[in-house]
Order: structure tokens, then sequence, then C-alpha cells
């Protein structure tokens, strides 16, 4: 069996294979015993469930490595993701900051008008007040 398929299939396949060659494994042993061809069949058995084993841990670490990938993968996703948020929230930040000096720059214009507007006040009130007229 060779690792070219999903891990997890590889692993179901192993795993009833390594079951089937478990069931053999009893009656062979006794016969072994007597039997140089049952004998044969148990080195065979065996060797096949070492080779199912194998097949297993060689499916499960690779099933392991997917998994890191996805998750380094997924990691550098959401890395990016908030980097992309960082540009979008400077951005916004320097919109907003453009707008407050804009405020800034009305708010001393208007003052500044209001200013002149008092003082023109100010100023006819003291005209009227020198020629004995009152506001």
């Amino acid at each position: 069996m060779a690792l070219t398929a999903d891990p997890a299939v590889l692993i179901e396949a192993a795993e009833m294979q390594l079951a089937e060659l478990q069931l053999r494994l009893g009656p062979l042993s006794l016969d072994a015993l007597t039997d140089s061809a049952a004998a044969q069949e148990l080195a065979e058995v065996r060797a096949g469930i070492a080779e199912a084993r194998a097949i297993i841990e060689q499916a499960s670490l690779a099933k392991g490595e997917a998994g890191r990938r996805a998750e380094v993968e997924r990691e550098r996703v959401a890395a990016d993701a908030r980097a992309e948020a960082v540009v979008q929230a400077r951005k916004i930040q320097t919109r907003i900051e453009a707008q407050y000096q804009e405020w800034d720059a009305a708010v001393a214009k208007l003052g500044e008008l209001t200013r002149r507007l008092l003082g023109s006040w100010s100023e006819q009130d003291g005209h009227l007040a020198a020629t004995g007229r009152q506001s």
C-alpha cells in the first residue's frame, strides 16, 4: 500500500487488513507448531501485520503533518488579515485626523470672525456713546 491516497482512507484500510490478519494469527500459531506450511503462512501473516502497522503509523504521521500544514496556513491567513486590518485602521485614523484638522481650522476661523464681529459692535457702541446715543 503506497501513501498516495488520503491518509484517513489508508488508515481505515490498513486497520481492516490488520484486524483480518490478527484473526488468522491465533489458529496459525497453533498449526505452525506441527506444520511447516502453516509456519510459513504464520510468518507471512506476521509480516502483513507489521506492514499494516507501519502503514497506519506512516499515514497517521502524514495526516498529522497535513493538519499541521493546514494550521500553519490558517495562521498565515489570519496574520495577513490582521495586517490588512491594521493598514485599514491607519487609513481611517489618517482620515479622522484630517477631518479634525479641518474642524479645528473651521472653529479657529469662526472664532476669528466672532472676535471681529464683537470688535465691530464694540466699536459701534463706542461711536454711539461718543455722540451721546445709546445702543
